[in-house]
């Protein structure tokens, strides 16, 4: 379902009109359209980007919901292959999947962040920030940021808990994430079996955010978190992610 120009419109009145608060004009727009709780075309984290979009250009010319991008035919080979792979190894290991690290950074409010989970455990959140001149500040994702990050947080958290032989780490492969620096790190830690992204034996399929639970649920539930109180800053956006 996609939004028609005129119900842009009335969200973008709604949210302003309840104090800029994304998650009580969804409440009242829900209303008004006749929308069960928690349904309809559009989530709290779409309607912030939509209110960005709008203040930066003007225009309600955006896309809504939760950024997935399409499946192309292309696609679907990779993921049964991808899937086969995955049954095979529980074959072998049952406990395979559940030592899974699932990761994946994102931006909320020009705040970047990074965060992995398992079955057992939740490593992070943890932020690109480099020194300011009186507090750190959120700094460009790229390979030497993320190979960082890597290397002085979540690795050395997961080396006190005992567990780095048995994770499997699982990460996208945007540019940061297959840059030489990393590639070397997660090799050097987890060995080359143990990686799930391009340019590793198990290779994530493209476009399959539905099959990774930091995108269907644990950063869809951080921006409603985040986005359900109007934000007085940069540094309120860090509280509630933590």
């Amino acid at each position: 379902m996609t939004l028609s120009l005129k119900d842009r419109a009335l969200l973008v009145k709604l949210f302003y009109k309840n104090g800029e608060c994304a998650a009580f004009a969804l409440k009242e727009f829900r209303t008004l359209k006749g929308f069960r709780s928690g349904s309809g075309p559009i989530t709290s984290f779409g309607l912030k980007k939509m209110i960005d979009s709008f203040e930066e250009s003007s225009s309600f010319d955006v896309k809504c919901g939760r950024g997935r991008k399409e499946l192309v035919p292309a696609d679907q080979p990779k993921r049964e292959a991808f899937a086969l792979q995955f049954l095979a190894r529980m074959e072998l290991e049952n406990a395979w999947s559940w030592n899974i690290l699932w990761t994946k950074p994102i931006s909320i409010s020009k705040v970047a962040v990074w965060c992995g989970f398992t079955a057992a455990f939740i490593v992070g959140p943890f932020f690109f920030e480099e020194t300011g001149l009186s507090c750190p500040v959120t700094c460009t994702v790229n390979g030497a940021s993320y190979e960082s990050l890597l290397r002085n947080q979540p690795i050395p958290v997961l080396q006190l808990c005992g567990c780095v032989d048995s994770t499997l780490f699982k990460q996208y492969g945007a540019p940061p994430h297959i840059a030489t620096a990393v590639k070397q790190l997660l090799n050097l830690h987890f060995g080359y079996d143990r990686i799930i992204t391009h340019h590793f034996p198990t290779a994530w399929p493209p476009r399959s955010l539905d099959m990774n639970p930091c995108d269907f649920w644990l950063w869809s539930h951080l921006n409603d978190v985040v986005y359900g109180s109007p934000i007085a800053n940069l540094a309120e956006v860090r509280n509630r992610i933590t």
